[in-house]
């Protein structure tokens, strides 16, 4: 195993928080809304949302920018790790699942601040936590 490649895996985090933010933006301002008044029209109820279908449209939105501009952030993320990878297929819909997930990536990521979640538990499992 070759050495890890920290600033190569902190650009491929980067890249991967952006575009789950531009594409969040994306659902919240054009999917959402026409969504919204398919449900109405269908349903004929007022309050109708239609909001279970929002992650599925966001989920093949994403792979689908995943595809179309063939961005794969897994092969390198496993090349920064000294792993030989190219771009596969795998690579870009996995990628295109995670940016699909839009800001709920941030809080995969970095913790809300709430209760027992803070990095300390995190990262050592709880070791040290105070009963």
């Amino acid at each position: 195993m070759d050495s890890f490649d920290f600033v190569a895996l902190t650009g491929i985090i980067l890249s991967a928080l952006l575009l789950a933010g531009v594409l969040e933006r994306l659902v919240q301002i054009l999917v959402k809304p026409v969504v919204a008044g398919i449900a109405k029209v269908i349903s004929g109820d007022i309050a109708a949302t239609g909001s279970g279908m929002i992650p599925i449209i966001a989920g093949g939105l994403g792979v689908g920018i995943a595809f179309a501009f063939n961005i794969d952030l897994i092969g390198p993320t496993l090349e920064s790790f000294g792993h030989a990878s190219p771009t596969t297929d795998a690579g870009l819909l996995l990628t295109g699942f995670i940016i699909g997930g839009g800001s709920h990536l941030v809080h995969d990521i970095w913790p809300s601040g709430g209760g027992d979640a803070d990095i300390a538990n995190i990262v050592l499992g709880g070791f040290g936590k105070d009963d």
